[in-house]
């Protein structure tokens, strides 16, 4: 939707709103959440619809890339050329593959588990301009496991796509050694 933006020192009020939409035979419950600033009802910051239920669905496999021709990025070139993020945020091993339309890489979790990175490496690695980004919206987020311990490894597949001439679509899945989804 739109940025909240804050300089060094500031705060904003933000109000939560969340609203049962349905729950469905399978024992789903569906919230419709939206944050907004406090008394402006009429653009929300943010909008969801969280699903909700008493366990993660049975996740589905992908069948990950074979090795094909090696990237040079890994992580010590990622967070030095690509990405300006802190030790806690460094959680790309290293890009194992770059295609014209997608990556493939292996993380590591540290803290959290950061897919989106990925992306940023093929930007760094594809574009000669604008290859700084940033995500802005989120359509779909499928999670299918409790969030992994430190030190586990995954392999993450993104399908890049541009958009116009400041834009960029993608889709990441993260996957286990076996291919189960995470």
């Amino acid at each position: 939707r739109r940025w909240i933006a804050l300089e060094a020192g500031d705060a904003a009020d933000l109000s939560i709103t969340a609203r049962r939409r349905v729950t469905a035979g399978d024992g789903v419950t569906t919230i419709a959440v939206e944050i907004g600033a406090v008394g402006n009802r009429a653009e929300p910051y943010f909008t969801a619809d969280v699903r909700l239920a008493a366990t993660y669905p049975t996740a589905p496999t992908f069948r990950l890339a074979q090795p094909g021709a090696s990237s040079p990025w890994n992580r010590e070139r990622v967070y030095r050329k690509a990405m300006f993020h802190g030790p806690l945020f460094r959680g790309i091993d290293h890009v194992t593959q770059l295609y014209d339309a997608g990556a493939d890489a292996i993380l590591e979790v540290l803290d959290r588990t950061e897919p989106g990175q990925v992306v940023g490496v093929w930007t760094a690695d594809r574009l000669t301009n604008g290859f700084v980004i940033f995500p802005t919206r989120l359509a779909r987020l499928d999670l299918f496991s409790p969030p992994p311990v430190v030190g586990t490894r995954f392999a993450c597949h993104a399908d890049i796509r541009l958009i116009g001439e400041t834009g960029v679509n993608s889709d990441l899945i993260v996957a286990d050694g076996a291919g189960r989804m995470h």
